[in-house]
């Protein structure tokens, strides 16, 4: 049985949560530096383990990132029309939390 494609999400609203791709992740890694300066340390990890997306004027990745054994971040980055990349905003999560808009 063939595989049902995602769910388009109503423009604005957020997609589905996803696993991550190599672009997300590089999309995360290149923001790194300034999540460690706003979280105040340095991280032992750093892996994406899923991802949704907002499209608005550009596209805001939501992102739950593992940065020790067990502890998580939500990030929040923005990706403007011309491909500049900026961070919203990142607080702690737990392993079972959902992304959410915030």
């Amino acid at each position: 049985m063939a595989k049902k494609p995602p769910a388009m999400p109503m423009p604005g609203g957020l997609s589905e949560e996803q696993n991550p791709t190599p672009e997300i992740q590089a999309i995360c890694n290149k923001m790194k530096d300034e999540i460690q300066k706003r979280d105040g340390r340095n991280f032992q990890m750093f892996h994406v383990v899923k991802f949704a997306r907002q499209t608005v004027a550009g596209t805001k990745y939501y992102m739950k990132v593992q940065v020790c054994p067990k502890e998580f971040l939500h990030v929040c980055i923005m990706e403007d029309l011309h491909q500049h990349l900026s961070l919203v905003g990142c607080k702690k999560a737990s392993e079972k939390e959902h992304l959410a808009l915030f």
